[in-house]
């Protein structure tokens, strides 16, 4: 037994959203590991003392800076990477609800063709 056209689409987007919410999670774990290193480099910067030499990485080189514009540099990464993490979680959330939507349309399809 064949699927309808329309049947068949429903099936092709949900796969589309399938495969874009797999895209979006693994961006939020990527992003959520990213922060993680980004606090425990700060909690390790907050043990350094103000004489001990601080290093960056710029490309292939290590570059000296001050241990007060490493934290900040840090934050600043910080906070950029929370606020990413909010609208991807919020993408995330919106691209969940069209997939169960979509899926209980085509059960509900699937459910009509078998009365």
């Amino acid at each position: 037994m064949e699927l309808p056209p329309d049947l068949q689409q429903k099936i092709r987007n949900i796969q589309g959203l399938q495969a874009q919410l797999q895209s979006l999670n693994e961006q939020k774990m990527r992003i959520e590991a990213t922060i993680k290193e980004i606090a425990t480099a700060k909690e390790f910067l907050e043990s350094v003392s103000e004489d001990d030499p601080v290093y960056r990485n710029v490309g292939g080189l290590m570059i000296h800076t001050p241990k007060d514009n490493a934290m900040n540099d840090l934050s600043e990464r910080e906070d950029l990477l929370n606020v990413r993490l909010k609208k991807l979680t919020m993408n995330i959330e919106r691209a969940q609800s069209r997939f169960e939507s979509s899926r209980d349309e085509i059960n509900e399809s699937i459910k009509n063709r078998g009365s």
